[in-house]
């Protein structure tokens, strides 16, 4: 084991004697041990809690008592320190992070800015030529639809007279309803947008679906079933709980739960 001063203090066994107020390495000694000595007093600490679950099966006095409460605030308090350290070494990282973000932060903002301003300006734009392919595809379907009603007639006039140029004229009706068709499925699947010389894709009109609460009532009654809807309830009571000291909340059981 690494040196230590004479503040070190090796952890409290159920063998140890009376148990001494504060026993524990010093904390300013403690704070200045390095991660890897940290490291080997929680190791010291893990064995000695084996060995307090192996050998005490229960605590019947006072003094066996006092033991495990000292031994109890040996493992928080090196807890304690381990969090504070693991504190100061993320910080470091944070400040960091913070500087970072801060030396960014003003460009990504008036990008953003432009960028919103700009699609302002192209929104517009984008929903006239829209209602402009609306008015094409809508066009092309009344179109197909005329060349498929010609077809059919075609199609009714070759089977009442049973002429070749009949028939001849019924499969050229039929393979033009069919283009018709073809042009009508292909304009109706075009996005309108628009794209410039420097950009990757078209840039269109996205739509998608969203919800607002109009009635609180309904949606919990809808939702009621969801395991979410009970999880948001649960925190909400529990901390009413706290806050009212056990008073009772309607639909929920309110006790009190102990540790030490």
């Amino acid at each position: 084991m690494t040196q230590r001063d004479d503040d070190y203090v090796e952890p409290v066994l159920p063998d140890s004697g009376p148990a001494e107020a504060g026993k524990n390495i010093d904390p300013a000694t403690e704070a200045n041990l390095a991660f890897d000595e940290r490291i080997e007093r929680t190791d010291e600490l893990i064995a000695a809690a084996d060995v307090w679950l192996d050998e005490i099966e229960t605590i019947e006095d006072e003094e066996m008592a006092g033991r495990a409460e000292s031994f109890i605030s040996q493992l928080s308090d090196h807890g304690k320190l381990i969090e504070a350290g693991r504190k100061a070494e993320k910080k470091v990282h944070d400040d960091r992070g913070k500087e970072v973000q801060e030396r960014y932060r003003p460009q990504f903002a008036f990008l953003t800015m432009a960028i919103d301003k700009l699609k302002a300006k192209i929104q517009p734009w984008l929903k006239r030529k829209e209602r402009e392919q609306e008015e094409r595809a809508a066009e092309s379907r009344r179109q197909a639809q005329e060349e498929q009603r010609k077809a059919n007639e075609a199609a009714r006039a070759a089977a009442e007279k049973e002429t070749v140029a009949g028939a001849v004229a019924a499969e050229e009706a039929q393979n033009k309803a069919e283009k018709a068709r073809m042009e009508s499925d292909r304009v109706s699947r075009e996005t309108a947008g628009v794209r410039g010389d420097y950009s990757k894709r078209k840039r269109s009109i996205r739509r998608n679906w969203s919800a607002d609460i109009v009635d609180l009532k309904k949606a919990v009654a809808h939702y009621y079933r969801r395991e979410e809807i009970g999880e948001v309830l649960l925190k909400l009571a529990r901390q009413d709980a706290v806050a009212s000291k056990g008073k009772s909340i309607p639909g929920f059981k309110v006790y009190q739960k102990e540790s030490l």
